[in-house]
């Protein structure tokens, strides 16, 4: 059986500049920040190692933008540590960039794509599918380890099967469905464009899911109500069970016991989610590992479309226990 256990990887932000402004990121409406220096990056990696991480995931922005970013990469080698960049794919074959972070004992990409040509490239705002296909298709044709992510929005959810069905040809070893939260700027901004209600995406999930499990890739779902995906709930992966998995962060979290991160898990879902604003979930006998819906969604749609359970379950791995090992166990 497996249990929850503390992740043991950490994330360093490289700063915030970015080739590309896409629809739905959460630093839309904010002024980048410039990249971190060399040494600043260094010394966080060190530190990551020290408090129990054996994987540094690279965040910005866009990562490979960084000049010294295949540095880093070597840093967490010669440390005997793994490394991932999150990343757009759009810079990987300039100057062979892909080529020497592989080099130097890159890990793992995890590669956002928001669905087929049309609907990808509307949600990111250029035209940048072809990058991003020939980097998967470089990874798929070499046996690279690698994953995908996906927003939710209104762009993209009614295309999911598709691109469930692309990926299944390509695949990658997980697949990340992240349901689309309105943070940071975006309370101040209207949003209507972008995100959609989570009974009208839940049946497109349900179909991708099952296309993508069908062909042994894990999925994961990001910030979902589970009882909008009933029979799914293995999928999803909301705030108080982040920390425990192991391809999200520990966002510094001391020290690496199950009591330290459930508390840690329980103080972020108070933090980002509407708790005592929303009776569905305040009803739920699964509150505790759902999280209940993020507050800026539940003050826009409300929560009629909500299925409360029933039953009474404290129990946060009852049901992931049962998705994919790929997706419990750090690959």
């Amino acid at each position: 059986m497996i249990n929850p256990e503390p992740t043991k990887r950490a994330v360093i932000d490289v700063g915030r500049p970015c080739n590309l402004k896409c629809s739905f990121c959460y630093y839309r409406y904010e002024e980048p920040t410039p990249f971190v220096p060399f040494e600043t990056l260094k010394e966080q990696i060190i530190e990551a190692k020290n408090r129990g991480n054996n994987t540094i995931d690279f965040t910005g922005g866009e990562p490979t933008m960084h000049p010294q970013i295949v540095d880093l990469v070597k840093v967490c080698s010669d440390n005997q540590m793994k490394s991932c960049i999150i990343t757009n794919a759009t810079l990987l074959f300039k100057d062979s960039l892909l080529d020497r972070l592989l080099e130097a004992g890159l890990s793992d990409l995890l590669i956002t794509i928001q669905g087929l040509e049309e609907a990808h490239n509307k949600s990111i705002c250029a035209k940048t599918y072809q990058k991003v296909i020939k980097a998967i298709e470089f990874m798929h044709g070499n046996s690279l380890f690698y994953r995908t992510n996906t927003i939710l929005t209104m762009d993209t959810y009614r295309g999911l099967p598709e691109l469930a069905k692309l990926l299944a040809e390509k695949q990658p070893k997980i697949s990340n469905f992240i349901n689309f939260n309105a943070r940071y700027n975006w309370t101040k901004v209207d949003r209507e464009r972008i995100q959609a209600r989570c009974s009208d995406i839940a049946p497109h999930l349900r179909e991708a899911i099952s296309i993508l499990e069908a062909s042994d890739i894990g999925v994961n779902v990001r910030y979902f109500p589970m009882c909008l995906l009933k029979g799914f709930e293995k999928n999803v992966c909301n705030g108080s069970l982040v920390i425990f998995d192991p391809y999200e962060w520990d966002y510094g979290f001391v020290p690496k016991t199950f009591e330290t991160y459930k508390k840690a898990g329980q103080n972020i879902c108070q933090a980002i989610n509407s708790n005592g604003l929303c009776p569905e979930c305040m009803s739920c006998g699964i509150k505790a590992i759902c999280g209940t819906l993020d507050k800026p969604y539940f003050q826009r749609f409300g929560a009629r479309e909500l299925e409360p359970y029933k039953e009474k379950m404290d129990d946060l791995y009852f049901f992931r226990r049962n998705n994919k090992p790929i997706t419990l166990i750090q690959g």
